[in-house]
């Protein structure tokens, strides 16, 4: 039974009684406010965008191709290289308009006149559509890579590396 002024305790409501905070809960508090402050401050979303490299070259007919690399993925495990009409880095290959190369690490390469020589990596099948200049393939003996890598520059042949190094990104 209740006393005149004594409050009856409602099976719909709970009433908590209110404590003062203690200087130590405070101390609490902060730390753990300053600790979640610090670990979502260090936590970064990884960029995924792709990041790429790109050579010009000029041909003799005025027209101008670009050697372009573009890595991308969560393990940077899509790699690939391209010749291409189109300047824009940020574009991927096109097997309608591009020439895919196979991996490499670099490209060796020889212009003479409206074809364009490559050595040791190679490029795939032609674009559908027309390209600037002609591409021609020339395989290296696995026996004579290394003879080759020592002696290309003597044959006018010159070499590209088409380094990512994260410094450029497609956004």
């Amino acid at each position: 039974m209740n006393t005149p002024g004594q409050r009856t305790p409602s099976l719909l409501t709970c009433e908590l009684e209110s404590h003062p905070m203690t200087r130590a809960d405070r101390y609490r508090s902060l730390f753990f406010l300053s600790l979640a402050i610090i670990t979502l401050s260090s936590c970064r979303v990884p960029n995924f965008s792709s990041e790429y490299a790109i050579a010009k070259l000029e041909l003799p007919n005025g027209k101008t191709i670009y050697f372009k690399r573009e890595a991308r993925g969560i393990t940077g495990n899509y790699d690939v290289l391209a010749i291409s009409a189109n300047g824009d880095p940020c574009a991927s290959a096109n097997r309608d308009t591009d020439y895919r190369i196979s991996e490499c690490e670099s490209i060796y390469y020889k212009l003479e006149g409206d074809t364009l020589h490559l050595y040791y990596a190679t490029a795939g099948d032609p674009p559908a559509k027309n390209f600037p200049v002609k591409v021609v393939n020339n395989e290296i003996n696995i026996m004579k890579v290394d003879e080759f890598k020592r002696n290309y520059s003597s044959q006018g042949i010159t070499r590209l590396d088409l380094v990512v190094d994260g410094t450029k990104r497609c956004g």
